[in-house]
């Protein structure tokens, strides 16, 4: 088997598990089949994903190395580990968003999926809500590499740019981290405001404002721009705190105080995780819920679900 240029880039077997793996991450690698296409690829992506790339390839052709003269090797896992660390701490130790970006959303995201990060890392999705009378929500989720969740959260704000209160949110964080979720290897931030992402990276590269000093205890840290349909969770978080601040460490919340429902208009909503309308149905009762509460205050909803592990179940997804 010679050993070139193209295999070494674009046909050997090992590193196309290692893209499989960083596309499984959520991060956008082409499996190309010729040098060619490589280039061209290359050519029009950011500085990120082209670092990205390059350090796959590199470890990628270290392992083979070091099979071939020491009959040892590393897994794809490892290697792009490996990569996305080096690629991470290379690139100014902020790294730029994954993925294209356009004004205001990525113009050629075809992944609607969330993805979880790598074995060791954190993921942090944020968003905002603002209503048409300048009420407004920020929230947050945070999930690990096996999709379990960690914490949630949510406070209601006035303002009238949505754009600065994903900024907000982005920054608040630092307000409900706990200390066992600072021994992580990485964490990537996540929201579906492009120019929200490209700000915050560049204040961490720039040392602007106390988002630095915020995740000074991560090794490495990556800001990634996804679909809006990836941030759902993030989306009902937000929602949810225009009417209600609140902060989760755990999804036990069976306990209802009769004291906040009396003289109120009560629904209640059965839910089973197993059902596609009712999953996509509640976004839509949170939306009307919002608009109802805005001029009748006398209104709550009760989620009922009928699943034994439904709202883990759910958050995972």
């Amino acid at each position: 088997m010679v050993e070139d240029i193209e295999r070494i880039i674009v046909k050997c077997s090992k590193l196309r598990d290692v893209f499989n793996h960083l596309n499984r991450w959520g991060f956008s690698i082409s499996k190309c089949n010729s040098f060619s296409d490589c280039i061209f690829w290359l050519s029009v992506q950011n500085g990120w994903l082209n670092n990205l790339h390059c350090n796959a390839v590199y470890y990628n052709w270290k392992d083979r190395n070091n099979f071939v003269h020491n009959g040892m090797e590393t897994s794809a896992v490892f290697i792009a580990l490996e990569a996305i660390s080096m690629a991470a701490i290379s690139f100014s130790n902020a790294v730029d968003i994954s993925g294209k970006w356009g004004v205001n959303q990525l113009g050629k995201l075809l992944d609607v999926h969330w993805h979880p990060p790598p074995p060791g890392w954190i993921k942090f999705n944020f968003d905002a809500s603002l209503l048409q009378s300048y009420k407004g929500g920020i929230g947050g989720i945070c999930r690990d590499s096996k999709d379990r969740f960690l914490l949630a959260f949510g406070y209601p704000i006035t303002h009238w740019d949505v754009s600065k209160l994903e900024m907000l949110v982005a920054i608040s964080f630092q307000n409900v981290l706990k200390d066992d979720m600072m021994k992580y290897d990485g964490i990537i931030i996540e929201g579906d405001n492009a120019n929200v992402i490209k700000a915050l990276q560049d204040n961490m590269v720039h040392k602007i404002d106390d988002l630095r000093g915020m995740f000074k205890d991560y090794r490495n840290i990556i800001f990634n721009c996804i679909d809006r349909k990836c941030n759902k969770l993030a989306d009902l978080c937000a929602n949810y705190a225009i009417v209600s601040s609140f902060i989760w460490d755990d999804l036990v919340l069976n306990k209802v105080s009769l004291s906040d429902l009396v003289g109120k208009n009560i629904v209640f909503y059965f839910f089973a995780h197993c059902c596609p309308p009712c999953r996509a149905f509640l976004l839509h009762i949170i939306e009307v819920y919002n608009k109802i509460k805005e001029k009748d205050d006398a209104l709550e909803i009760i989620f009922i679900s009928n699943d034994e592990d439904e709202v883990e179940d759910y958050m995972g997804t």
